[in-house]
């Protein structure tokens, strides 16, 4: 039972040791019987078979500093794997960055978010991001003034962090929305998308002046955005994936909803591309909570289906979805 699935990343970006067509899941994974802890994991997932590996387990200290909690990845160009851990940290659980070897799984500490003298701490880190230079962006949804939400960056050789846009700073640029949670880099100037639960937001990476780039409140730009959950720069879009799109209720009263919406990279109206309610589009999913692209153009989704396994499901470029790994069914790993 792996309860939260936190991100994915197609691995193949990383390295041959990895291996191309590999997928990266975080998430926490129940154990102990009658006493049960969370133990944070990494698995690789074989995208096409669905078959699972444990690459790392946070909860192992032979394997690096222990964590708790990861909830993202990223992948530098370089093939370096970044893990967030929301509550890891020797100052408090604050939040720390991990570096994730692709061969034997072993963590070493970029970045411990709550040491004060590293830079800016954090207080909820939900994110996080590379830019073009290797610059490592981290989103907290209550960092900064008045908790209001921020935007840090590390640097990826020695850690050390600076504030690139306090949200309560409003000299940084309107209140357009406040607490992001997911962000992305656009360009190859390191531009960044932010997104909450109201808008997308355009950061400078070097002043952090704040822009809106995309209203989700705003009804002439396409169909409601509710509940959404995380961004990915695609080559000619940004996709938006949204927990609450196209809601139904099934026989048993279960509720499938949840979608993704294309908005064009220069702005613009939203359309949406994916409904995950509609059985014509093969397997039924709710409750997503990220996705992301593989070279070939498919995406991956996390969520759950409507039997409630956590599993992930591939979208192909047709459209149709199909299940690559069930997290409950134990003949996959």
């Amino acid at each position: 039972l792996l309860p939260v699935l936190a991100v994915l990343l197609p691995a193949g970006r990383a390295a041959a040791e990895v291996g191309p067509g590999t997928l990266l899941v975080a998430g926490s994974l129940p154990v102990g019987n009658p006493v049960v802890v969370l133990r944070g994991a990494l698995f690789a997932v074989d995208a096409e078979s669905g078959e699972r590996e444990l690459l790392s387990d946070f909860l192992d200290d032979r394997q690096g500093p222990l964590g708790v909690t990861p909830i993202d990845i990223a992948v530098t160009r370089g093939g370096r794997i970044l893990v967030l851990d929301a509550q890891a940290g020797a100052f408090g659980g604050f939040g720390a960055v991990f570096a994730v070897d692709r061969r034997t799984g072993h963590r070493s500490l970029v970045s411990d978010l709550g040491d004060r003298t590293r830079g800016p701490v954090a207080s909820r880190p939900e994110g996080l991001a590379i830019g073009t230079s290797g610059t490592i962006y981290v989103v907290d949804r209550e960092a900064g003034t008045g908790g209001s939400g921020a935007i840090l960056a590390i640097d990826p050789i020695d850690g050390r962090r600076r504030m690139v846009s306090d949200y309560g700073n409003r000299t940084q640029g309107p209140a357009f929305g406040i607490q992001p949670f997911a962000l992305a880099v656009l360009d190859a100037d390191d531009s960044i998308l932010a997104l909450d639960t109201s808008a997308i937001v355009d950061v400078d990476p070097t002043t952090g002046a704040r822009t809106g780039w995309h209203d989700q409140f705003d009804l002439t730009l396409g169909p409601s955005t509710t509940g959404p959950a995380s961004i990915h720069v695609a080559p000619d879009a940004v996709l938006l994936l949204s927990r609450d799109l196209s809601a139904r209720t099934d026989d048993d009263d279960r509720r499938s909803s949840g979608g993704i919406f294309s908005i064009p990279r220069t702005g613009g109206p939203r359309t949406v591309v994916q409904r995950f309610s509609d059985p014509a589009g093969g397997l039924l999913l709710h409750t997503p909570v990220d996705l992301a692209r593989g070279s070939s153009g498919a995406l991956y989704v996390a969520g759950q289906t409507t039997f409630d396994d956590q599993a992930v499901v591939a979208i192909e470029p047709d459209g149709h979805r199909r299940l690559v790994s069930n997290f409950e069914d134990p003949s996959q790993g």
